[in-house]
């Protein structure tokens, strides 16, 4: 998994953290989930595209913010549903800026499952 695949269109991303992740969670009593799923929409607008990404909440897509296609990085906006320091938001802005990065190998290493599957591909995208 690339940048190229992240941006290349509509693609829905599946993450599973590690079993210490979810124990470690679990323990501290905060709010997590065993898998994450995430929807990043590519939209074309005057000059450079945008990103949204969304996250799988009680069975439909909630707006989370818009991802640097270039960092990874996830900026959340005022009409975001989620805050800063939550969970979903953390575990997408970490998966996101690896994958840029090029560190896909270091999330599995990490005992991180990570799945993309891209729906819409956008043409002439280079």
């Amino acid at each position: 998994m690339t940048r190229d695949i992240l941006t290349s269109g509509t693609v829905l991303l599946t993450v599973v953290p590690a079993e210490t992740f979810v124990l470690t969670r679990k323990l501290l009593g905060d709010d997590f989930h065993s898998r994450y799923e995430f929807r990043i929409e590519r939209v074309e607008g005057d000059g450079s595209p945008v990103f949204f990404i969304q996250a799988r909440t009680n069975g439909r897509w909630v707006y989370m913010g818009v991802v640097n296609p270039v960092k990874g990085c996830i900026r959340l906006t005022k009409k975001s549903a989620f805050p800063a320091h939550a969970t979903r938001v953390r575990v997408a802005d970490r998966v996101c800026q690896a994958l840029c990065a090029g560190r896909a190998d270091a999330i599995e290493a990490a005992g991180w499952a990570v799945e993309c599957e891209v729906v819409a591909e956008v043409a002439n995208r280079f």
